[in-house]
């Protein structure tokens, strides 16, 4: 017979589904004549050193880390740090 054993897990979803990357090439989308009174999400391509192409915010730069969403490929959020 087996023992009962307790077992615990951080049901994180970052931990499961998530990969951070650096960034070496940002092109980002001008915005035209938009008045800076206007909300608009601009977003550009960004690429990792992994290769991977990702539409990152534009305020994201080259060297910058980012945290990737490995099941659809999208961009998560900007980390502080390295691995």
């Amino acid at each position: 017979m087996l023992e009962k054993e307790n077992l615990a897990f951080d049901m994180n979803a970052r931990s499961f589904s998530s990969n951070i990357v650096i960034i070496t090439y940002f092109t980002p989308k001008s915005n035209g004549k938009a008045s800076h009174y206007k909300h608009v999400k601009m977003e550009g391509p960004a690429r990792t050193d992994s290769g991977l192409v990702v539409l990152a915010p534009q305020f994201i730069s080259p060297g910058n880390w980012i945290r990737v969403n490995t099941v659809n490929g999208d961009y998560m959020e900007r980390v502080s740090g390295t691995r």
